[in-house]
């Protein structure tokens, strides 16, 4: 899962800026991004990764000021939630 992440992730990154860039650039119409989707869909692996590796922020807000955190609230993925909030 974090391997085929990543490699979509790259694909991106044509313009050779690195995959932080790349990722913080890529965002859904509602600026929405990966870490946002990510805390959505429980993928605590994929989270520690953009955090700890890529050194994304925690508290990024979309488009109408929700975090990656509350989009993992209100999903229910408990672990995802455990694990941003020793993050902020």
């Amino acid at each position: 899962e974090l391997d085929h992440f990543k490699m979509i992730a790259s694909s991106y990154d044509k313009r050779g800026d690195g995959l932080a860039r790349t990722i913080q650039r890529l965002v859904d119409g509602d600026g929405r991004g990966s870490l946002a989707f990510a805390a959505a869909g429980g993928r605590v692996n994929i989270c520690t990764y953009l955090l700890e590796e890529l050194n994304l922020d925690v508290d990024v807000k979309d488009d109408v000021g929700v975090t990656p955190l509350s989009y993992g609230a209100v999903k229910g993925h408990l672990n995802t939630v455990e694990y941003l909030l020793k993050q902020v």
